[in-house]
This record gives C-alpha cells, sequence and structure tokens, in this order.
C-alpha cells in the first residue's frame, strides 16, 4: 500500500481498497460457514442418539415441558449419566468407600484404601478436562426442573415410564394414603430406639448360636436412617392413583429382615403345585398342554397383596410350616416368631418429616413382605380350592397374579365369592378372561 500511494491517485487507491475487503469478506464468510457446517456435522455424528419413544414419557403435570427435556427425561432413572470430575463431591465418595471398606476384614483395609485412592487420583487427572456429551441435556434439564419448583419426575408403577406431575397433587394423593386406616401418626422419629430393640435381637441370635460372632458384627446398626415413602403412579389407572413403596435401605430393621427372608427363602418348596419361577417356565408348562372343552382359561389379580397381609395369618402360617422351616435353621422358634412380628408391628416411615407407622399389612419394600406372600398365597389356595364345587384343571401363581383353567360353569362362582369378601381380608378382584 506504501508504493501504490506514490503512483495512484488517492481517489483509485481508496476505491481499490474498497473492492478488496468486498472479496476478502466474501470469501471469508463462505469458509467460515464451511467449517462451521463441518463443525457441526462432526458434533451430531459424535452425538449420542436418544433412541426414545413417546411411550417412555407421559406429562400428566399442569406445565408444558419443552421436547428435548422429555427426551431426556424419557431415558429413564436408570440410564447411567457420565459425571464431569468438576461434579464429584471428593468428601462423599470417600466416606462411601470407608463405609464399604468398613465391611471387609480388618487386615485388609488399609491396602484397599491405598488402591483406591490411587484409582480416584489417577481418574481425576486423567479425565479432568473431559466434556461428555450427555452433560448438555443434563444441565438444561436440571435448569428446567430447577426453575419448575412444583413439577416432580416419578417412576410409573409398570411399564419403566417416566411421568411428570404436579407436586401438589403428588403430595395431595400421598397425604390421602397416610389418612387411611390403615396407617397411624407418630409423634417422633422412633428409628434410635428400633435399632437399640433390633441390636438386642442380634445378641439374643449370637447367645443362642444361631449365628456367628462376626454375623453378629455385621448385623448390628450404629446409624440406622428412618425409611421413607414414596408413590408411583399407575399410569394405566383413572385418575392416577399412587401405588405406595417404602425405601427401608438401612433401615433399623433391615438386616433382621434380610436374615428372616434368606431363612424362609429356603426353606420355601418350589416344587409346589402353584409356584412359577417366571415366564419361560409357566411357557414351558403351558406349551402343548391340552385344555379339555368345557374349562376356559381365567385370570385373577389378588387386590393389594401386601396391604392385606395381617400380622396374625402370617404366624398362623408360620407355625404350620415350621417343621419346614427349622430344616434351613437353628433359630429358636420362639425367638424366631418373636423376631418376625417385632418386624410386622414396626413399618414405619416417614413422609414430609412426619412419622407413620403401618397398622396392618406388611412393609411395601421390606425384603421379607414377599417371601411372605409366598407362603401365605399358598396357604390361601390350600385351604380355598378344596371348597370349590368344581374341579380346577391347572392354577399356577406368581407372586400376586393367578391364571387357573376351570370350568365355564364354576366362574361365576368365583366371581360372586369374591365379591363377598371385603378387600382389606384378601378378596381377589377378576381380571379377564381369555
Amino acid at each position: 500500500m506504501k508504493s501504490l500511494i506514490d503512483i495512484i491517485p488517492q481517489a483509485v487507491l481508496k476505491e481499490f481498497k474498497r473492492r478488496q475487503n468486498i472479496v476478502y469478506n466474501r470469501h471469508f464468510h463462505i469458509t467460515k460457514d464451511n467449517n462451521i457446517k463441518k463443525v457441526d456435522n462432526l458434533e451430531k455424528r459424535s452425538r449420542i442418539k436418544w433412541n426414545n419413544q413417546e411411550s417412555w414419557f407421559k406429562n400428566i403435570s399442569s406445565v408444558q415441558i419443552p421436547k428435548e427435556i422429555e427426551d431426556f427425561l424419557s431415558l429413564g432413572s436408570k440410564f447411567s449419566i457420565a459425571i464431569p470430575v468438576k461434579e464429584i463431591s471428593i468428601n462423599n465418595l470417600i466416606t462411601d468407600v470407608e463405609d464399604i471398606i468398613q465391611k471387609t476384614s480388618e487386615e485388609n483395609r488399609d491396602i484397599y484404601r491405598t488402591k483406591i485412592s490411587s484409582m480416584i487420583t489417577s481418574y481425576i487427572h486423567r479425565n479432568r478436562d473431559i466434556t461428555y456429551h450427555t452433560e448438555k441435556p443434563f444441565r438444561e434439564t436440571r435448569e428446567f426442573l430447577k426453575n419448575n419448583e412444583n413439577l416432580i419426575i416419578l417412576n410409573s408403577d409398570k411399564g419403566s415410564v417416566t411421568v411428570a406431575m404436579d407436586k401438589n397433587e403428588y403430595v395431595q394423593k400421598m397425604y390421602n394414603l397416610m389418612n387411611a386406616e390403615n396407617f397411624k401418626k407418630l409423634p417422633r422419629d422412633p428409628t434410635t430406639t428400633l435399632q437399640t430393640k433390633c441390636n438386642q435381637y442380634v445378641t439374643r441370635l449370637s447367645k443362642s448360636n444361631s449365628i456367628s460372632k462376626q454375623q453378629e458384627k455385621s448385623m448390628k446398626g450404629y446409624n440406622a436412617i428412618c425409611p421413607k415413602i414414596y408413590g408411583n403412579p399407575k399410569i394405566h389407572k383413572v385418575g392416577y392413583p399412587l401405588r405406595p413403596i417404602v425405601a427401608s435401605i438401612q433401615s433399623p430393621m433391615s438386616t433382621l429382615a434380610e436374615f428372616i427372608a434368606k431363612i424362609l427363602s429356603n426353606a420355601y418348596n418350589q416344587n409346589n403345585d402353584y409356584y412359577i419361577k417366571d415366564s419361560f417356565e409357566f411357557a414351558t408348562f403351558i406349551n402343548d398342554l391340552a385344555i379339555p372343552p368345557e374349562y376356559e382359561v381365567v385370570s385373577l389379580d389378588v387386590v393389594n397383596l401386601f396391604g392385606n397381609i395381617y400380622k396374625e395369618l402370617v404366624m398362623k402360617v408360620l407355625e404350620t410350616k415350621w417343621s419346614k422351616i427349622e430344616e434351613h435353621c437353628n433359630v429358636p422358634k420362639t425367638l424366631f416368631m418373636e423376631i418376625v412380628e417385632f418386624i410386622l408391628d414396626n413399618n414405619y416411615f416417614m413422609f414430609e418429616g412426619k412419622f407413620y407407622v403401618q397398622t396392618f399389612g406388611c412393609a411395601m419394600g421390606s425384603k421379607l413382605s414377599p417371601v411372605l406372600s409366598l407362603y401365605v398365597m399358598d396357604y390361601v389356595l390350600d385351604i380355598s380350592i378344596p371348597k370349590l364345587s368344581f374341579k380346577v384343571f391347572f392354577i399356577k401363581k406368581f407372586v400376586d397374579d393367578l391364571i387357573l383353567a376351570i370350568p365355564k360353569t364354576g366362574l361365576e362362582e368365583i366371581i360372586q365369592d369374591t365379591k363377598n369378601l371385603p378387600s382389606r381380608y384378601g378378596g381377589c378382584e377378576h381380571k379377564e378372561i381369555t
């Protein structure tokens, strides 16, 4: 430009510069747009593709949720999201690791601490600057939920569907459940008292030589937490009622319930006429089974199975099965029954800072409830089937679902009999006829 100033007139030089800038800007923006497209295409190709389906998410709230937020939430609570290193709480991580290490043998604890410390340090240094593709949708979803405090995200009762619900409606429905006759409000948190009583039962088990000293040590608790209740919406039913579930992990009774449940599971006879392990076993059973023409297949569902198994019935069933149970444990019968009764009497939980106890039925979330339901269902079938006026061709049971083949004339008898039973005491609800 310095050379041109001495040769070309000022006006011509100015016009030349103007035209050069126009050409430069045109080429610059073309190159810029092409590079941006290349970067976008690379990002799209490397981005995780969510294979979402509309049925994976259901919005029953009053909030309009953006499509990208719905897509991310529909992945479900079990979808594994990479956590950025900067969001890892080192203090909480060390606390959790130490809690696990305390459950191992004492001579290996220092070795485990050294190895795990090295693994954590190496992971943090190696992944400090890594950006995950899930970070952006995760941040956007978290920000959206933070700005919509009345929105609560839940798992559905069936079908693994993510459900968005108004928090006010959810809380009201939960309180409606708490106000039912099966629950009673407690004046204070009984966790410490129950933890002491549970430890006393563990001591008695040890003194009776029912468990080893090592088992006694692992079964005793000193940092129990109060169980919490939550509800899963039944999106397949009108009004979306909630199924209450109690999270009883690390509760005072959790180790005792697990101990008794293991004994009962080992003693349970899986070769009885009703038991079905899973759908594969049922498919094997039903394959090529010729059902007489005068029979039809009926499906029945027990109403609120856990909530209808009352303590007196459980104790009666265990009494009848004790000869089989004692083959799988060396716990004195009196102590065994006392522990079961203690667990059933103390099905308590917390909701929004208030404490409740379940006064009727088995705990919803206890490890003991599923195996007790097996024993009770078998007992009820054993005493009910002989009372029918007709012969049942076959009957199979999976938890609370029954499928049986009965004469066409016997269907009305079953429906009438179950209608006459109060559901609180174990009535059955007619579901489907095939």
